[in-house]
C-alpha cells in the first residue's frame, strides 16, 4: 500500500471517530476542545517512521455514558506529538516527571495516549503498549497494599510482565495495568481470570458471563482469524490510585457486529445497562465489532466496555463511497 492510500486510510478512520461518536448524549459541547486536541495530535501517516501508523481503539460503556479514545505507536512519531499534546493540557510537573523517568527507563517501542469522556468530566493520559517486565515497572510504585496485591498475583502464578500501562494525569490521577492470564488454552485462562477478580477485590464473576465467555473460548482455536479479530487471551485490568485498587476489570474476546443482540441480553443476564443505540454505534465504527468484551467492577457496581478498533464501517448513513479527505496542514511533507 503506498503512502497515499495509508494517509486516505489514516484520515479516513479519524473522520469515522468523528462521525460515529460525535452525537453521544455523554459528550458535550464544551469537551469537542479536548476531543479534537487529543486527535490532532496523534500523528498522521507522514509523521510517522516510514511503514508505521498510530493504532486506535475506542472503548464504549455498555450505557454509553463513557467512552475512551485511545492510540498508540512507534515513539518516533509520538513522543513529540504527546509532548505538544500535554503541553496544551497544561501537564503538571510532577506528571511530566513520572512520564519522563519511566520513558527513559523502560524505552518502550508502543507509546500512545488517550482520553475519557464520562457525563460533565473530561479524563486523559498516557499509555505504554507493549509487555513491560514487572521487576522494571514496580519500583516506581510506593509499597502500597495494590502493589502487593499484583507482585502477590504475579508471583503465584509465575508471570512476569504486564501486558499495557497506563497513566492518567491531573485530578484523579491513577495508574493501570493489564496483566494477561496464564494458561495453555482460553478455557484455563478463563479459570484463572475467575479466581484473579476476587484476588483483586472484586466480586465473583457472574455465571452468566462465565458461560459466555467460556461458549467463544471454545470457538478461539478455530477461530483466531475471524471476522472479530479476537485474540484468545484472558486478562485481568487493575486500577491503583492512592495505593488502592479501585477499579477490576475482566477482559476477553467480544463478538462481531451480527452478535451485539447476543451482547445485550448477556447485560441484561448480569443486570447491566445496555443503551440500544450500541446496534448503531458499534457497526459505524467498525464492521469488525466488539474485539474485546471488559466485565468491570468499581464504587459498588458493574458495568459493561466494548473495545472496538476503528475501520471500515459495517453500516454508515452519514457517507457512502470512497472517502476523500484532504490531510491536516501540520501533516504535510
Amino acid at each position: 500500500m503506498n503512502i497515499d492510500d495509508v494517509l486516505q486510510r489514516a484520515l479516513a478512520t479519524r473522520l469515522n471517530l468523528q462521525i460515529a461518536l460525535s452525537s453521544l448524549a455523554v459528550i458535550e459541547e464544551w469537551m469537542d476542545l479536548h476531543i479534537d486536541r487529543w486527535l490532532d495530535n496523534v500523528p498522521a501517516p507522514p509523521e510517522m517512521p516510514m511503514g508505521c501508523e498510530a493504532q486506535f481503539e475506542v472503548v464504549l460503556g455498555s450505557d454509553l455514558r463513557q467512552v475512551t479514545w485511545s492510540a498508540w505507536g512507534d515513539p518516533r512519531g509520538f513522543v513529540p506529538k504527546l509532548a505538544n499534546y500535554f503541553q496544551l493540557c497544561v501537564m503538571g510537573k510532577q506528571d511530566s516527571e513520572v512520564l519522563d523517568q519511566l520513558g527513559n527507563e523502560l524505552q518502550p517501542e508502543q507509546v500512545g495516549s488517550w482520553l475519557t469522556v464520562t457525563p460533565g468530566k473530561v479524563l486523559t493520559g498516557w499509555q505504554f503498549c507493549e509487555p513491560i517486565a514487572w521487576a522494571r515497572l514496580q519500583e516506581s510504585f510506593a509499597p502500597h497494599a495494590a502493589k502487593l496485591a499484583v507482585h502477590a498475583w504475579l508471583e503465584r502464578n509465575d508471570t512476569e510482565q504486564i501486558e499495557r500501562f497506563a497513566q492518567a494525569i491531573g485530578d484523579g490521577a491513577y495508574s493501570e495495568l493489564e496483566i494477561a492470564m496464564p494458561g495453555d488454552d482460553a478455557a484455563a485462562q478463563l479459570a484463572a481470570l475467575a479466581r484473579a477478580v476476587p484476588h483483586f477485590g472484586g466480586e465473583p464473576l457472574p455465571a452468566a458471563l462465565i458461560a459466555w465467555w467460556a461458549q467463544r473460548a471454545a470457538q478461539l482455536p478455530a477461530a483466531a482469524s475471524d471476522e472479530t479479530g479476537a485474540s484468545n487471551a484472558f486478562a485481568v485490568v487493575v486500577r491503583i490510585a492512592q495505593g488502592a485498587v479501585t477499579h477490576v476489570g475482566a477482559l476477553g474476546p467480544g463478538i462481531g457486529s451480527d452478535g451485539l443482540g447476543d451482547l445485550a441480553a448477556l447485560a441484561t443476564a448480569c443486570s447491566i445497562s445496555w443503551d440500544s443505540s450500541l446496534a448503531r454505534v458499534v457497526p459505524s465504527l467498525s464492521a469488525q465489532g466488539v474485539r474485546r468484551l471488559a466485565y468491570v467492577q468499581a464504587s459498588g457496581r458493574a458495568s459493561l466496555q466494548l473495545y472496538v478498533e476503528p475501520g471500515d464501517p459495517a453500516v454508515n448513513p452519514n457517507r457512502s463511497g470512497k472517502v476523500v479527505v484532504k490531510p491536516p496542514a501540520s501533516s504535510a511533507n
